[in-house]
């Protein structure tokens, strides 16, 4: 169920659950001393009137806002689609 809010000035809608589950591996990091794991990557689906973001740089490597018409992912589309009667 979708629910609209206004928060730190910005209003938005959200879905209430997940989108789209992407897992995948990640390898062993030696220099965070960390060992291969599986890294889940929930995604919501937000709609919102401003777009900036502050990103935290050092666990994102880049992002882009995208019209939902454009998303490269065709199962991530498709998705999309259905939740917003295209």
């Amino acid at each position: 169920m979708p629910f609209s809010c206004t928060a730190v000035g910005v209003a938005f809608w959200a879905l209430t659950w997940p989108i789209d589950l992407d897992i995948h591996r990640i390898p062993a990091n030696t220099a965070k001393a960390e060992p291969e794991h599986w890294h889940f990557d929930f995604r919501y689906l937000y709609r919102i009137e401003e777009s900036s973001v502050q990103l935290q740089a050092e666990e994102v490597g880049g992002h882009a806002w995208h019209p939902h018409t454009e998303i490269p992912q065709e199962r991530l589309a498709q998705k999309l689609a259905r939740v917003l009667g295209d």
